[in-house]
């Protein structure tokens, strides 16, 4: 079986049953899909597993998630993988063009949407790499990716469709457990960055009810007070400083 390259038109062998190709005049890599032949890219992977987890633990030290999260947070699994994304270039009436990735493999998590492809970090996939087991062969066809990114909401691909490419993108995926319950995260491996799942969050009850405390709390002075400004002040300043330090072990708490 022969196709037509999409980079320099030559005529380029297929083997019966293989989803990829590679162009031995322009070194195009070429993937199958069902409808049509599209150009495949990799992004080279500059963070290693020890790196991504560090990332990982950095991230969990941060104030949106419940306190010591990184330190009590057990790593229960992590594997590298080249997972495989579908590009979409679309040209907006305005003019705009726009780039959008979707899924290609169904063994996915929705956060891995966040993930972006710098366009100059992008390489074409070496015959070598399909030995690789980190690689993740696409099951996804192109024209389900691009209704399912249609249909998202607040997402408009209306414009003229300018290229459709497959992207390998290198990620650690992770699995930790937190009291019992297991949460997931995925680590950019191109370009460093955190995209966790569902995660714990730091409650903020306590913020709430210091607050809630510390108007009571004044309100009753101020009437105590009366219309004496001078004593009203006096005891705000002397109410202020407890109440500042219970802020403050609330703070270290939760």
């Amino acid at each position: 079986m022969e196709i037509t390259c999409t980079q320099c038109a030559a005529q380029v062998e297929v083997v019966e049953g293989e989803a990829f190709a590679f162009c031995p005049h322009c070194d195009s890599s070429l993937f199958l899909d069902r409808t049509k032949v599209v150009f495949n890219y990799r992004l080279e992977s500059t963070v290693d597993g020890d790196a991504a987890e560090s990332a990982l633990r950095r991230w969990m030290a941060g104030n949106d998630v419940v306190k010591n999260l990184d330190q009590e947070a057990e790593t229960v699994s992590r594997r590298f993988e080249h997972f495989p994304f579908w590009r979409f270039c679309c040209r907006q009436p305005s003019g705009v063009e726009q780039v959008h990735l979707e899924l290609a493999h169904a063994d996915a998590n929705a956060v891995m949407r966040r993930v972006s492809v710098p366009a100059g970090g992008l390489k074409f996939l070496r015959p070598e790499d399909l030995h690789e087991e980190s690689f993740i062969r696409p099951d996804i066809p192109a024209e389900s990716a691009l209704q399912w990114l249609k249909g998202r909401e607040g997402l408009t691909t209306t414009g003229e469709l300018l290229e459709v490419s497959l992207v390998f993108v290198p990620l650690h995926r992770f699995e930790y457990r937190h009291q019992d319950v297991i949460y997931s995260a995925v680590v950019d491996a191109s370009a460093g960055g955190v995209h966790p799942s569902i995660y714990p969050v730091r409650s903020e009850t306590p913020y709430l009810l210091m607050g809630i405390g510390s108007l009571v709390a004044f309100f009753i002075l101020g009437v105590l007070a009366g219309t004496d400004v001078t004593l009203k002040l006096w005891l705000y300043l002397v109410a202020a400083v407890p109440l500042v330090g219970a802020s403050v072990a609330v703070a270290r708490r939760a």
